[in-house]
């Protein structure tokens, strides 16, 4: 039994050309967030969740479990992120970065990149005085 793999044969049989795309939470790219929405949703949770009235009230309990969740979500995806900005400091230290994964940064993500980067660079020097 032999197997004839070459360029022609792998090309043809990679996901993207039979259709099949990569899962959204395995890309490894930066999606853009809209903070707003975000600020704007965890303000309303906390304002509802922060309301006097009967504390075993359903709806009390319901919102302030909400406003948890909200904020558990929140931490994950940023934890995710910066897993995604630690990968983009190690290829724009060979390569450079393209505009649109710095465009996607929040603010607080494009600080800790060009530190990081900073840091690398400085290493960088280092290793080769």
């Amino acid at each position: 039994m032999s197997f004839n793999l070459n360029k022609a044969t792998i090309e043809q049989h990679k996901p993207e050309r039979q259709g099949l795309r990569t899962p959204k939470k395995a890309r490894a790219e930066l999606e853009k967030i809209r903070e707003e929405k975000i600020e704007k949703r965890v303000q309303e949770k906390k304002e509802a969740a922060s309301k006097e009235g009967d504390v075993f009230s359903d709806v009390l309990l319901k919102t302030k479990k909400q406003l948890e969740n909200a904020i558990t979500l929140f931490q994950e995806l940023l934890r995710r992120r910066r897993k995604k900005i630690l990968n983009l400091v190690l290829i724009a230290s060979e390569t450079g970065i393209s505009k649109q994964d710095f465009d996607n940064m929040l603010l607080i993500e494009k600080g800790l990149f060009e530190n990081l980067m900073k840091c690398i660079e400085g290493s960088d020097r280092k290793l080769n005085e």
